[in-house]
Order: C-alpha cells, then sequence, then structure tokens
C-alpha cells in the first residue's frame, strides 16, 4: 500500500499527469526519474530515490504486481479510464453544487 500511496502523492505533484501514471511511475524508470525531479515532499522523494530504487528487481516485480492488477482492473472500464485519465478535470464539483437548483 505504501508504493500505491507514495505513487500517487508523486503524481499528484506533478504538473499534468494523470492516474493513469500510476503504473507507468512504478515500471518506467525515465518516466519515475521525470517525475522524482519535481517532488517537493522530502518524504515521498526520499522513498522514490532511496527505498524504491534500491530494490532489486525481482522483489520490485512481487511487489507491484497486485497494485498493477488492482489499478489495471480498475482502469479496464472505458468510462473510468477516460474521467480519471485526464489530466485537467472538465467537470467542475463546486461549479455544479453552486449552480444546481
Amino acid at each position: 500500500m505504501e508504493k500505491l500511496n507514495n505513487a500517487i502523492a508523486a503524481i499528484l505533484e506533478c504538473p499534468n499527469t494523470c492516474l493513469l501514471g500510476v503504473n507507468r511511475m512504478l515500471t518506467d524508470e525515465t518516466y519515475r526519474a521525470w517525475v522524482i525531479r519535481q517532488i517537493k515532499d522530502p518524504f515521498i522523494r526520499d522513498f522514490w530515490e532511496n527505498e524504491y530504487g534500491n530494490y532489486n528487481p525481482r522483489f520490485q516485480r512481487e511487489a507491484i504486481a497486485p497494485i498493477q492488477n488492482k489499478l489495471g482492473q480498475f482502469l479496464l472500464n472505458p468510462v473510468i479510464r477516460n474521467i480519471r485519465g485526464q489530466v485537467k478535470s472538465k467537470v467542475n464539483i463546486a461549479f455544479t453544487m453552486l449552480t444546481q437548483r
């Protein structure tokens, strides 16, 4: 769970990313390095640079497999994927709640 929390927290700090970047954060070293450069939170940055970066490849695959499985199932639905895959939400919840009567 820690890996998922840190992946989401890292993605949230990075502009022009979305939930679809979580899987990529866990598997793509180049993308992960690009995101890490933009992380300001020292605890999240430390996790990615020192802890996750030092996992051996086998342990890394075993550790992320459940996350990929659950996230993959969630994002498999095209409607959910299209909503959560938006870099910028087109739905303004606050505006909708304030203007609907």
